[in-house]
């Protein structure tokens, strides 16, 4: 039988290195956090490390700054916080709320596209088991046209 630890400091240390190249491109894709129309490009600021390199990853913990308070930041969070008046760590999780729910929603409509394919290749099916029933190539037709709909929602060019 495995003893449990007896105290936090016994409890080993998560080191997962979290990499999303996406999120990257969701958090440069905003404005600044402190000032919209900041110059300059967005850097994903992580909060956990510092440098460069592999042990800073936690993609997760970034925060969409420019150039000019990406370096302002490196002087000290909490001094960072008090100025501008925010909570990094909480601008951080509504972030990663917001692009996770993004994700889902696309998740969602590429399951309806993939469910709608699916009708589309039965009526289809239905429509030369027939004889070539009207009815039958009315509906094929009609869920091609929601298809192609679909997955131009999602950006997706139709054949």
């Amino acid at each position: 039988m495995v003893k449990p630890p007896s105290k936090v400091a016994d409890l080993p240390l998560r080191r997962a290195i979290i990499v999303d190249e996406d999120y990257l491109n969701f958090i440069r894709g905003k404005w600044c956090l402190i000032e919209v129309g900041c110059n300059g490009p967005i850097d994903p600021d992580h909060l956990r490390a510092r440098g460069t390199g592999e042990h800073k990853r936690n993609d997760y913990t970034c925060l969409p700054l420019c150039r000019l308070h990406h370096s302002e930041r490196g002087q000290g969070n909490e001094k960072f916080e008090k100025k501008y008046g925010i909570n990094l760590w909480q601008e951080a999780w509504a972030l990663t709320v917001e692009y996770l729910g993004m994700k889902l929603k696309y998740q969602l409509s590429l399951t309806n596209v993939l469910q709608t394919a699916a009708q589309v290749r039965k009526a289809q099916g239905e429509y030369f088991k027939s004889g070539k029933d009207r009815d039958a190539l009315i509906e094929s037709k009609r869920l091609e046209a929601a298809l192609d709909m679909r997955l131009a929602e999602l950006g997706i060019k139709a054949k």
